[in-house]
């Protein structure tokens, strides 16, 4: 069937539900059109789409614009065998050595730009620009699509990608969010990742379905990336954020399943059986999810001051027992009474992710505090100290100092927690940061780091 005929005939001009409904038929009826490039992560090969998914025939397709997260998942669901993918996956793509950029094509926001019309007027300006590549470049710059990412909002989906050329990007930095760096801080993008489409009903011209295959091998060996981007030692080979509580959106219920239970930190994680250091990882990323946020005023979020709830100055941090409470040998209980900039929290996390993770049995590497001060003067005497030439381990905790005091030395400091170290940088993810919980690289060698705490 012709591309150009299914677009005219069975796509509705409003979209919606009657687009979602023809795209699965054409589905169905053996009419989609799948481009696929092999990636090299490392050890890990896997497929993924070079272009949006189109339907038609290989002389006349149409791209599938203006889709919403729910339509994507259930086309992925009628495919089988495919997931949405990672912001680090889709980086790598555009910085494959034979990318060629084209576009991008912006054209009006608002009503004018959730419409049949708008949709198809982009599908035309990026097939004229792919006649212009040179043979065996890879095309990328098509559009904006859905990536796996673990700060959920509830009722929305996460939005990513349009790569960009740097000279584009600077060209135009004034309007490129964050100067259109993206998430992999190697190269440029017209859309960060950040959870602003409608889950259900955001119908956008730039919005394409990409995926990846879920099929791959690691090392040789077979390996299915659903179960991979979930498991702590393995998923930040395609994720930048470590391990995730999901491999698809967490609202999208497949045709004929119930709903499903509460999604806990730990979902299929061995406790026993992972490191101490990535169950840090694994349930700090998953408070990064949750996104709270200090609020303005006489009200505080609930959840930044449970993080404080075990928290004593003085005595000692002898463990958990076996209901995961604290066991102490003396001290004061001292919990924060405010989220705000009087009552600073980046250690009252980095404690409480301690204690949530800790099994019964196990040596604490440091207490439960909410001063980063206190946080060294345990790591000393548990000798879970290390210099600031250490290269940290996944589920360790930089020292920073801050505002010029130096916390080896009992001034005030900062601590975000270590998720991966490489090429001379490492991602941290940190509490008390634009009042909320962040993640961001930062250099190994920063003036700030004053020292690590091994976990």
């Amino acid at each position: 069937m012709r591309g150009s005929q299914w677009w005219a005939n069975e796509v509705p001009e409003d979209l919606g539900e009657g687009y979602v409904k023809a795209i699965l038929k054409a589905i169905e009826d053996g009419h989609a059109i799948l481009r696929w490039q092999s990636l090299a992560i490392g050890d890990l090969e896997l497929l993924v789409m070079r272009a949006p998914l189109a339907i038609g025939t290989s002389e006349d397709y149409v791209y599938l614009y203006g889709l919403s997260a729910n339509a994507c998942d259930r086309i992925a669901e009628a495919l089988t065998d495919v997931m949405t993918p990672t912001s680090l996956v889709l980086d790598a793509l555009a910085e494959h050595p034979d990318a060629e950029f084209i576009g991008p094509h912006t054209q009006p926001n608002g009503a004018t730009g959730m419409s049949k019309a708008a949709a198809k007027a982009h599908n035309d300006e990026v097939q004229e620009d792919e006649r212009l590549i040179r043979a065996g470049a890879i095309p990328v710059g098509y559009g904006k699509t859905y990536v796996l990412n673990p700060r959920y909002r509830e009722g929305y989906a996460c939005e990513y990608w349009w790569p960009v050329s740097e000279d584009f990007a600077r060209a135009n930095a004034a309007w490129l969010p964050g100067g259109g760096v993206n998430s992999s801080g190697t190269g440029y993008v017209v859309q960060p990742e950040q959870w602003a489409h409608f889950y259900l009903h955001f119908w956008d011209y730039s919005m394409g379905a990409f995926f990846m295959a879920t099929a791959a091998r690691l090392a040789g060996e077979p390996v299915d990336l659903r179960q991979l981007v979930q498991d702590p030692s393995e998923a930040g080979r395609i994720s930048l954020w470590g391990a995730l509580p999901w491999s698809c959106h967490p609202e999208f219920k497949p045709a004929g399943e119930s709903p499903s239970e509460p999604i806990a930190w730990h979902t299929e994680l061995d406790l026993t059986k992972t490191p101490l250091g990535l169950r840090c990882v694994t349930w700090l990323g998953y408070q990064f999810g949750l996104a709270p946020r200090e609020i303005p005023g006489p009200r505080h979020d609930p959840m930044i001051l449970s993080y404080s709830k075990h928290c004593r100055r003085g005595g000692k941090f002898l463990g958990v027992d076996l209901e995961g409470l604290p066991v102490w040998d003396g001290g004061i209980q001292l919990a924060l009474p405010s989220d705000d900039r009087e009552s600073p929290w980046c250690a009252a996390l980095a404690s409480e992710t301690l204690r949530a993770c800790l099994l019964p049995g196990e040596v604490p590497p440091h207490g439960l505090r909410v001063s980063v001060r206190e946080l060294v003067e345990d790591a000393r005497l548990a000798r879970s100290l290390r210099p600031k030439e250490w290269t940290p381990t996944p589920g360790s905790l930089a020292i920073c100092a801050r505002a010029g005091h130096d916390p080896l030395r009992g001034g005030f400091g900062h601590v975000r927690g270590v998720v991966q170290a490489e090429g001379g940088r490492y991602l941290g993810i940190g509490g008390n940061e634009l009042d909320t919980i962040t993640m961001a690289w930062h250099s190994l060698t920063a003036k700030d780091i004053r020292a690590w705490i091994k976990r």
